[in-house]
């Protein structure tokens, strides 16, 4: 069931173009760490750089690289611009999707409960002990 899910969010993210989206994020980001760290002199390393492109990405900033050059200035306004973007359409996407399956499921449990009421005396006597358990459970909530 839950690859089932899986395979249905990649399928949304297809269809809705978050899995380009998500791609060119990345091609973004690493883009922008190594030309931080080509034109910075505080970055020292690459992976400092995308150290810093996180913590601009992620808006947590903590303050402990500050980018000197104009360029790497531009570059992180760019970045935290884009990525805030970014992400707010990734997670629209996703809760999109997941309110779409909950629709889903509840509208195949709601006819599979009506098709078993209109076959009630077809049913067999598991069927109707397990539909009774589920009636009474709905009439809890």
């Amino acid at each position: 069931m839950k690859l089932k899910k899986w395979k249905l969010l990649l399928k949304v993210m297809r269809r809705t173009y978050t899995n380009r989206i998500i791609i060119a994020f990345l091609f973004v980001f690493f883009g922008i760490a190594l030309v931080i760290y080509l034109v910075d002199p505080v970055v020292k390393t690459y992976p400092q750089s995308v150290y810093y492109c996180f913590m601009i990405a992620s808006s947590v900033g903590n303050g402990d690289i500050i980018v000197s050059t104009t360029i790497a200035r531009v570059l992180s306004i760019i970045l935290s611009v884009y990525s805030v973007f970014a992400i707010a359409v990734i997670t629209g996407v996703v809760v999109s999707y997941y309110n779409a399956y909950t629709q889903a499921q509840f509208k195949d449990s709601i006819e599979n409960f009506v098709d078993k009421l209109e076959h009630l005396p077809e049913l067999s006597h598991e069927e109707l002990v397990e539909l009774s358990d589920k009636v009474k459970q709905v009439h809890k909530q």
